[in-house]
């Protein structure tokens, strides 16, 4: 794409990722990315390679712009191994400001909504107040949980039929 401000505007705090396509489809923003970095560190044993093994799309929830979701679908690599030695003979790229392993989130949306958890009041946050990084994992099912007395959606039977 080579727009320098969208470029800017979603990825301000990650290096390495290329904006291909911006689109809005109904109420999504749709954001077409690629990892460009030209090697990858294994998590396991922290060797560096650039040998290429696969290429996959992780989609990705982002902040919302105008009010509307953002979706990144980001074309990521997995990486071989150079250490023989190392049990993780394959491993996924992460992007340092925007993904963390096994995350769905945007290092960002996750943030936002570890910060909202953290001030949901007594009993809804972390002991002592503490605020996890966006690699640390979060339990969203107390954000997902309808007040007392009321319904999910799912028990209400929405969506079924």
């Amino acid at each position: 794409m080579g727009d320098v401000f969208l470029q800017d505007l979603w990825f301000h705090q990650a290096e390495g990722v290329v904006i291909e396509k911006a689109v809005v489809e109904g109420e999504l923003v749709l954001v077409r990315a690629r990892a460009s970095a030209e090697q990858a560190a294994c998590h396991a044993c922290g060797t560096s390679s650039g040998r290429v093994h696969s290429r996959y799309v992780r989609r990705l929830g982002d902040t919302a712009v105008a009010g509307r979701p953002v979706v990144i679908e980001l074309q990521v690599r997995r990486f071989r191994c150079r250490d023989r030695a190392c049990r993780q003979a394959t491993f996924a790229e992460q992007v340092d400001g925007l993904t963390f392993r096994h995350g769905r989130r945007s290092t960002g949306l996750q943030t936002v909504l570890q910060r909202v958890a953290d001030a949901g009041g007594p009993g809804r946050g972390p002991p002592g107040g503490h605020t996890r990084g966006p690699g640390e994992p979060v339990d969203t099912a107390a954000a997902d949980t309808p007040p007392a007395g009321t319904r999910s959606a799912h028990a209400a039977g929405a969506g079924s039929g």
